[in-house]
Order: structure tokens, then sequence, then C-alpha cells
């Protein structure tokens, strides 16, 4: 409760109070055209934050403890997907791990840190989709694999290694339909595509 912005903070801040759009069309320096992280979803949810608290920190860390828990509930889904036959009280014990784990601690009370978690909590929503519709495919689970992979890239480019990880968990299965992985793969190639246009136009290169 006592803690307030630190260091890159202010940056956000100065950046988000410039209002919509500016925070979709530029680097976290507020610059377009010239280089540097293109996180557009999470400088957006700084806006949020910022239309209702403006300069009062609370609102911030709220914020940043709802989407670190949100992160841990994702992890229990996605190790109930990977080890379905395993007692419940893994996937919970995964879950209670991640969420007390002393090295999330800058991601909750650094407020950039958001940064972090947010692309945490789109990356752990995609290998969740993505399990779900390996094993009972649909239109709906297609478009949330895809919104949940963008929300990761735009939060932060660290996603960018998704495919490697989606790669790994489609070998798992044995038997799998091609059709099915190819239009897995061509949604997160459009996907892609969307990202590094967006930060092509924005910031002037890949």
């Amino acid at each position: 409760s006592g803690v307030s912005f630190l260091d890159d903070d202010w940056g956000h801040l100065r950046l988000v109070a410039e209002g919509f759009p500016s925070v979709l069309a530029a680097n976290w320096n507020g610059v377009a055209g010239e280089g540097g992280y293109y996180r557009p979803l999470t400088v957006l949810s700084f806006y949020l934050d910022y239309l209702i608290s403006g300069y009062q920190p609370a609102v911030y860390h709220v914020t940043n403890v709802v989407i670190h828990f949100a992160c841990g509930v994702l992890v229990y889904f996605l190790s109930r997907r990977l080890w379905p036959l395993s007692p419940d009280r893994v996937a919970w014990a995964s879950m209670g791990l991640f969420l007390v784990l002393p090295i999330h601690t800058d991601s909750i009370f650094w407020i950039v840190g958001r940064t972090d978690s947010l692309c945490a909590l789109f990356y752990l929503g995609t290998l969740v989709i993505f399990l779900d519709y390996q094993e009972k495919p649909s239109r709906p689970k297609l478009v949330g694999f895809g919104l949940c992979f963008m929300g990761a890239v735009l939060a932060k480019g660290m996603a960018l290694s998704l495919p490697g990880v989606i790669a790994l968990l489609a070998l798992r299965r044995r038997s799998y339909s091609f059709r099915e992985i190819s239009r897995v793969a061509a949604v997160g190639i459009l996907v892609l595509f969307i990202y590094l246009l967006a930060r092509q136009l924005v910031l002037g290169g890949l």
C-alpha cells in the first residue's frame, strides 16, 4: 500500500497522459518511427488505470495483483491439461507455487512489471486453448487461440517464442490431424504478420 511509482513507471505515465490513440501509435517513450519496444496492449492497460485514478498508484497495483492471480488460475488449467491423469492436487500445487514464487515480486509490485504478467496471461491462455483445440477442435477455440496469441505479442515481444512451445506441445500427441495443425499454423502466421506489420508501421522497423 505504500509503494508509489518507480523509475520507468513515469515514462509510461507520460505516454498514457497524452491520451488515445497515442498509446497505440508509439513506443513506450512516446516516439514513433524510431524503433524501441512496441507493447501497445500493456500501455493500453496503463491508460485504462490512468482514466480511473490518474496518478494515484493504488489502482495500478490492484490491477497487477489481479493479473498475477489470473495467471495462477491459468497455470492450474494448463497443469490439468498437460497431466490429465494426475491427482487434482498436482494442479493446485502448481498454481500455488506459481503464485508465491519470489521471482515474481518485480512483476507484481513494480507497475511496469505488468509487461511480463500481461504477456504471461495471454501466453498461458494460448497454450491452454491450443491443448483444448487438440482434444476437440472448434472454430471458437481457433479464434480464441488467435486472440490470445495476439494479446501475448502485443503485451511483450518475448511471446514470439510461442510457436516453438506450441510445436513442442503438438509433438506430445502421437496422432493428430494435419488439417487441425495447419489451421493453427495459419492463424499463428497471420498473427505474426499483423504484429510485425504494426511494428513496422509504428516504429519503422522489425
